[in-house]
This record gives C-alpha cells, sequence and structure tokens, in this order.
C-alpha cells in the first residue's frame, strides 16, 4: 500500500484538468482541419462532376460529328455506282410507306366517328 505524502488534491486535479483541456484543444484543432479538407475535397469533387459532365457532352458531339463525316464519305465514295439489292429492298420500303402516308385520306376523320 501506498501512501501519498504532501498530497495536494486540488493541485493535481487542476493539473490533470488543465491537461485534459489542452488534448481536447488538440483534438479540436485536428477536427477543424480535417473539417476543412472535407470542405475543400467536396468542392473538388463537385468540380469534377460538372467538368466530367463537359467531356461527356464533348465526347458525344465529337462521335456525331464523326459520324457525319463516316456518313458522307460513304456517300461521296458509293456516288456512281449502282444500288446493292438489298439497298434497292430497303428503298422500295421506304417509298411505299411515303406512299401510304402521303394518301390525303387516309387519315382523315369521318364525321359519323366525331
Amino acid at each position: 500500500m501506498v501512501f501519498f505524502v504532501n498530497f495536494d488534491f486540488t493541485t493535481e486535479i487542476d493539473f490533470v484538468f488543465l491537461l485534459q483541456e489542452k488534448e481536447t484543444r488538440r483534438h479540436q484543432g485536428t477536427l477543424d482541419k480535417l473539417a476543412e479538407e472535407l470542405a475543400s475535397l467536396q468542392s473538388r469533387a463537385a468540380e469534377t462532376s460538372v467538368a466530367l459532365s463537359e467531356q461527356r457532352r464533348r465526347y458525344i458531339d465529337l462521335q456525331h460529328r464523326i459520324l457525319k463525316v463516316l456518313i458522307k464519305q460513304e456517300c461521296s465514295r458509293k456516288e456512281g455506282f449502282a444500288l446493292q439489292p438489298e439497298e434497292e429492298r430497303l428503298r422500295v420500303q421506304l417509298e411505299s410507306v411515303h406512299n401510304e402516308l402521303s394518301i390525303p385520306t387516309q387519315f382523315r376523320v369521318s364525321p359519323f366517328m366525331r
């Protein structure tokens, strides 16, 4: 068993209290730094998201532009050649659909159906 000689209880408690306050301030400082870093990372994430959306839009625009160029290139390459049988069948089908849709009375509502 150990007995404390000249043990000043209030001084010792004050010392422990000061140590705890110091540790609390250190923890609070660390939390403040982490909060700042988190805010910075969230800001960068938002900026990155906007930049990513812009890059996606540009990528889609470039894909569309490339497709247009390829179509024009293929059309100019095939110019002067006869249609292939498969293309001729598609042309005939499209013309028949166009002719059906061009009939003025086809989609007219009868006065008796009103």
